[in-house]
C-alpha cells in the first residue's frame, strides 16, 4: 500500500492500514494505479507536444 502521509507522529497507525475489508483495499489500489495510469499519460501527451512544437517551429 502506497504511504500517502510522510510524517505520521510516533506509534500513530496509517489510516490505509486501518482499512481490513479486501474489497476497499483493492479498489484503492486500483484507484492508485489508474491515478499514476492518467499521469504518465499526461506526460507522454506533452513530450509529444513539446517535440511536434520544437519539430514544426521553424516552418512557417
Amino acid at each position: 500500500m502506497p504511504k500517502l502521509k510522510k510524517y505520521l507522529k510516533k506509534g500513530e497507525t496509517h489510516p490505509l492500514e486501518q482499512v481490513t475489508k479486501p474489497k476497499d483495499r483493492r479498489h484503492i489500489q486500483q484507484t492508485v494505479k489508474a491515478i499514476e495510469g492518467f499521469v504518465m499519460c499526461s506526460c507522454i501527451a506533452m513530450g509529444l507536444l513539446q517535440l511536434m512544437a520544437v519539430t514544426f517551429s521553424h516552418k512557417g
